[in-house]
């Protein structure tokens, strides 16, 4: 079981992509929120610019 110092990580990771795929969103026309649930791929593979 994670601890909740962790936990609130992966929160604020999931925030902070969220906050960028919503910018994307604006630009490639995409639903963020569709992209945010997987439903679609996000066009940019964020997990290499960590």
């Amino acid at each position: 079981m994670a601890s909740p110092g962790h936990e609130q990580l992966l929160v604020t990771k999931q925030f902070i992509l969220h906050r960028q795929l919503t910018g994307a969103d604006m630009k490639y026309g995409v639903s963020a929120v569709n992209v945010y649930q997987g439903k679609h791929p996000p066009p940019i593979d964020w997990s290499r610019h960590e």
